[in-house]
């Protein structure tokens, strides 16, 4: 087929995937991954799809003036997951592996894409960053499910992507609320606003995000904390960076001045000095 301007947007999406690693890893076993990724694309669409879409939306997210990039990220995804359903419908063990990429290139997709919205897309409907989030991570929770249950443990263990789809078996550390007593202050306020199965559920989460802090730190002996693809901890990845400081100004302004103690910790991570802090001033989450 003759090449037209979007054929010609693609090979620069190629071209940017093969410079600039998904991980933001620049060793050689990296750039050979990205290279086998693409030539099993050309073999499975769906999986090229995604990648292509993927990488149109990171081009956006560092100049939004080229909303070309935007509609090249859209259009891609639309198509990979309509070729991608009917090889999750029907299984073929020659799929496994391009599927295992697609979901997750898919997952970080629905992460990112809420952020970068254009305004005149944010305006067709009321922007809601809580809803929005949940709905990413609620389908990045499926692709998990899928993989662990459809996949052998063979091809998830020897796919880069393991750090996404590997169970986490380690037991819970009793001593979380000493390491992190900003975790009894949060479960002390829970325990005193929520009830019955709203309250169980809220201790639980807060004792699950706490854990991650502290595997994604070092402190539980993660072997790889660096490689978490999915934590929220790495702040400096383009999917995620925009996220904490919009998403904590959002909740600042819907629970008000008497939760702002209990958010006071939080803040200084992502608007101070922590380790969370990013590096510009965050994108309010808020349709224009």
């Amino acid at each position: 087929m003759p090449l037209n301007e979007d054929s010609l947007a693609d090979l620069e999406l190629l071209e940017h995937w093969h410079r600039y690693p998904v991980t933001g890893d620049m060793t050689e076993t990296t750039k050979h991954l990205q290279y086998d990724l693409v030539r099993l694309g050309f073999s499975h669409h769906y999986l090229l799809n995604s990648i292509l879409g993927l990488t149109a939306l990171q081009l956006y997210s560092e100049d939004q003036s080229q909303s070309k990039w935007y509609a090249r990220a859209v259009a891609h995804q639309q198509a990979a997951i309509t070729r991608a359903r009917p090889h999750f419908e029907s299984l073929d063990q020659t799929q496994h592996q391009a599927l295992l990429g697609f979901s997750a290139f898919t997952s970080m997709y629905v992460v990112a894409e809420p952020v970068y919205r254009p305004p005149r897309v944010r305006s067709m409907a009321q922007f809601d960053p809580i809803e929005e989030l949940l709905k990413a991570l609620q389908f990045s929770r499926s692709t998990l499910v899928f993989v662990q249950q459809n996949f052998s443990s063979l091809v998830v263990s020897e796919s880069w992507l393991l750090t996404k789809f590997r169970a986490n078996n380690q037991d819970t550390r009793q001593d979380l609320e000493i390491r992190y007593p900003q975790l009894a202050s949060l479960r002390g306020r829970i325990e005193r606003q929520c009830a019955g199965e709203q309250k169980s559920a809220c201790v639980h989460a807060a004792k699950l995000l706490f854990r991650r802090i502290a595997m994604l730190s070092g402190n539980l002996g993660d072997p790889e904390p660096g490689k978490v693809i999915w934590g929220w901890a790495l702040e400096e990845h383009w999917c995620l960076r925009d996220w904490p400081g919009g998403l904590l100004g959002y909740i600042k302004g819907v629970l008000g001045d008497e939760w702002e103690d209990a958010l006071e910790w939080p803040s200084s991570l992502v608007f101070g000095s922590g380790t969370l802090a990013p590096r510009s001033p965050p994108r309010p989450l808020t349709s224009a």
